[in-house]
Order: C-alpha cells, then sequence, then structure tokens
C-alpha cells in the first residue's frame, strides 16, 4: 500500500513580520488623514496624438497613484526636464492636453507650487 500527498511549502516566521509590516504601512498612508503623499509627473514635447499623449499621461498618474501610493498628482503635459520645476506650465498655450482630461489629477504644476507656497 502506497501513500499518497502533496508537499506543503511553509513561509519561515521570521519572514511573516515584513510582509504584513509593509501591508501596514499601506493601510496606515491610505487611511492616516494628516498625510498626504504628492505625486508629479510630466511628459515631453512628442509628436504622438493628442488622445496617446493624454493616455501616456494617465498611466503615469495611475502608476503614481496605484504603486506609489500618492494622493495628490500634478502634470506639466507638455515640457522639458531642463526647464526649472517652477517655470513649468506657465505659458497657456503649452499644455496640449486639458488637464480636466486626466482623471485624479489634483492640477498643473504651477497649482502645486502656489499650494507649496501657500502651506510652506
Amino acid at each position: 500500500m502506497s501513500i499518497r500527498g502533496r508537499w506543503l511549502w511553509m513561509l519561515k516566521e521570521h519572514y511573516h513580520v515584513p510582509i504584513n509590516l509593509k501591508a501596514a504601512c499601506e493601510r496606515h498612508v491610505e487611511e492616516e488623514a494628516d498625510v498626504v503623499t504628492i505625486g508629479y509627473t510630466r511628459k515631453s514635447y512628442g509628436y504622438e496624438s493628442m488622445t496617446t499623449h493624454a493616455r501616456l499621461i494617465q498611466s503615469q498618474v495611475d502608476s503614481l497613484r496605484g504603486r506609489y501610493l500618492a494622493r495628490k498628482v500634478s502634470v506639466s503635459s507638455r515640457c522639458n526636464a531642463s526647464i526649472p520645476l517652477e517655470d513649468r506650465g506657465k505659458k497657456q498655450g503649452d499644455s496640449m492636453v486639458k488637464i480636466g482630461q486626466i482623471e485624479n489629477c489634483a492640477g498643473t504644476m504651477q497649482d502645486l507650487v502656489h499650494r507649496l507656497r501657500t502651506f510652506l
């Protein structure tokens, strides 16, 4: 008579705490009212269509909100990395994508600069 079964792999006890701490940290950041994680994304000048441009920016915003737990994400839809942060988005005609087209967007870089100057 043969005994049949399967192997059961168990995670060692000392690995349980770090995994639980990561989940607890994520819950704390999401639920804490006093902590606001700010994200910023920019899209360089390019030759893609407006819908592709908007889709790429939306993908960056979704990544910042999902993976990095950013609650507020500011966007510069057309700028080069060499432009100083406080100068991004100052020109009105510089935006290829309207900020209203981007979901979960807190505003432009100029809005972020204004908030930071107001609260600091």
